[in-house]
């Protein structure tokens, strides 16, 4: 949903007419001429390997950046001083995105392409950028030849810049400097050694220091900041207190450096739940303009006039307007696509590739209601890649399909979104049983019988679930039972391992999980198992170098054919109950049959 403030162009142009008029009147008396600039800054983010709109993708957008770049080439057409700008997370997500990255390394990297081809200024470093490791986001920032910015990350070692911290760009004889930033939390959950010993300082901190340099050394007409933020809280609230679904948290901090921060224009950021434009009041009294891109459907766009009289070096701000343009019916860029052409060509035969071969139909819709063996294969993938006992993990996608037969590469990225990494961490059977109630305390309602819901949905006649399907872990490695007539804490039963050895509260197991578990995400070690954060990174032993899918590919290379197991490593109890709240809330959940299998 768009949320947008436009200014009335019509009558801000009569204003502007009559403002323009009185100062040139004015300085025909004083024998001076004023000089005047309309500057347009564009802004993308967010577009995650949407580039054409026919990538392999998990999660899929109508826009794309080829539909921004046909706009962004629009406004160059029509307007003199256009900087564009884009806030991170561009490939990331994609099959395209993740060939160029980790097979073809050989070929210049498609995001460098990309960008230069668009033609930014400067671009923020995001979390997925971040996440593809030193060696790939270096290759691309060399290849690129765009800054990339990000003044808080720093070197651990000297306590430096690690990357670009500001540009300075001219535009009709104004000075715009473009200051970027980067949350701390984009390093949460990435191994030390795929980013090589980086650190994020505090944003609102770095921001008054490298404004202040900035003013100092360049004395800028206009100072815009760019922040990457994340769009909701994955590392900050308990899953359960429903806080996920929004971006509050962050939104707050951005909108503290906008306030607090003396000498910002604008701010450009990624983490309003939705695209939105607002104006607040910065510390030294200025407006400040706040403008939000959350995907690839839409581009942010600020207009400014500056004013220069005859005697003065430097421009002032007469007014500042911002807008939100929707891309989606937009005409694809032909230089993007056909930029796009031969790196689709080559990681299309990638895809192609047969990995092995399923048995039966793998259903994420099946996930949430049972044991599934769809979460059968990516519990035995996780534990074949980290040798753990235990293996945790969420529902991979909302509603997607593996169909039995041949299993191609392009199926795991349809599954399977971003770059997700595996931690080997250690914990006590009794964490394990505590992680376990709190995932499915907040996954299950207490049924008080069969007409009730099994689904814990977040209101009185909502239909989605209390919290993100990707808040539901659950576990491979030890048989345990659900009892979903009883409250939240006090369901789990463990009756051992899968293998018939025992189970003992107070022994130490390895457990394999994902790097956003391995961080805090959710809550589950935190909340659930009662790990304090200080002490969660003392529980690490290992983490993956590479990520899921390539561990599951592996893993069905090894098997050839994957035949899941006919028992359930763990059921939901009394299971008449638990068949009959299946079929009260599956087309609640799908808008489908459940008699149906899809």
């Amino acid at each position: 949903m768009f949320k947008t403030h436009r200014i009335g162009w019509i009558a801000a142009g009569a204003a502007l007419a009559v403002l323009l008029a009185g100062c040139a009147a004015a300085s025909q008396m004083f024998g001076q001429q004023d000089e005047f600039i309309e500057l347009t800054i564009l802004h993308t983010a967010e577009i995650r390997g949407n580039i054409t709109g026919n990538e392999i993708t998990a999660e899929p957008s109508p826009g794309s950046a080829a539909r921004s770049a046909a706009y962004i080439a629009s406004q160059r057409e029509h307007f003199a001083h256009v900087i564009a700008v884009d806030l991170g997370n561009m490939v990331g997500g994609s099959l395209e995105g993740y060939h160029s990255s980790y097979v073809d390394t050989a070929s210049e990297h498609l995001q460098s392409r990309l960008m230069r081809e668009i033609g930014y200024d400067a671009v923020v470093m995001g979390n997925r950028d971040i996440g593809l490791g030193t060696t790939v986001y270096q290759r691309i920032r060399r290849e690129s030849e765009i800054p990339w910015l990000g003044a808080n990350i720093i070197s651990r070692s000297s306590e430096r810049p690690h990357i670009g911290t500001y540009r300075i760009v001219e535009a009709g004889g104004a000075k715009v400097a473009l200051l970027g930033l980067s949350h701390p939390d984009i390093l949460a959950g990435i191994p030390d050694r795929r980013v090589s010993g980086v650190g994020i300082d505090e944003m609102k901190q770095a921001a008054r220091y490298w404004v202040e340099e900035i003013r100092e050394e360049h004395r800028p007409d206009v100072i815009i900041g760019m922040i990457h933020a994340l769009d909701n809280l994955y590392y900050r609230h308990v899953a359960g207190s429903g806080c996920l679904y929004d971006a509050q948290g962050y939104q707050d901090e951005v909108l503290e450096v906008a306030r607090e921060v003396p000498g910002l224009d604008a701010v450009l950021t990624n983490c309003f739940s939705g695209h939105e434009y607002r104006i607040v009041q910065g510390s030294d009294g200025r407006e400040v303009h706040i403008l939000s891109i959350a995907g690839a459907d839409a581009v942010g766009t600020l207009r400014m006039t500056l004013q220069r009289s005859g005697s003065d070096d430097s421009f002032s701000r007469v007014s500042m307007a911002g807008e939100i343009t929707s891309v989606t019916d937009k005409e694809p860029s032909s230089r993007v696509l056909q930029l796009a052409e031969p790196y689709q060509r080559r990681s299309d035969a990638y895809a192609r590739q047969t990995v092995g071969e399923l048995d039966t139909d793998l259903l994420t819709r099946e996930a949430f209601f049972s044991d599934t063996p769809l979460m059968e294969l990516i519990h035995q993938a996780q534990l074949s890649a980290a040798g753990a006992h235990i293996s945790f993990a969420s529902i991979p996608a909302y509603d997607t399909v593996l169909e039995a037969g041949a299993v191609e590469i392009k199926d795991l990225f349809s599954l399977i979104s971003g770059e997700v990494l595996l931690y080997s961490v250690r914990m006590t059977g009794e964490e394990i049983r505590r992680y376990l109630e709190y995932s499915y305390g907040q996954w299950f309602n207490t049924m008080r019988g069969p007409y009730d819901h099994l689904i814990r949905f977040g209101g009185e006649g909502e239909q989605n679930p209390k919290v993100p399907f990707y808040q539901f872990d659950s576990a491979k490695g030890i048989d345990y039972q659900v009892d979903i007539t009883r409250e939240p804490g006090n369901r789990i039963t463990i009756t051992g391992f899968s293998n018939g050895r025992s189970f003992r509260p107070q022994d130490t197991y390895i457990v394999v999980l994902n790097s956003y578990r391995a961080a805090g995400g959710g809550g589950h070690l935190t909340e659930g198992a009662r790990i304090s954060e200080y002490e969660l990174s003392q529980r690490i032993m290992a983490a993956a170098a590479r990520d899921l899918r390539h561990h599951i590919i592996r893993f069905l290379e090894q098997q050839q054919r994957f035949v899941p197991p006919e028992d359930p490593t763990w059921k939901a109890v009394p299971e008449s109950w638990a068949a009959a709240g299946r079929l009260n809330d599956y087309s609640l959940l799908f808008d489908a049959d459940p008699r149906i299998q899809w």
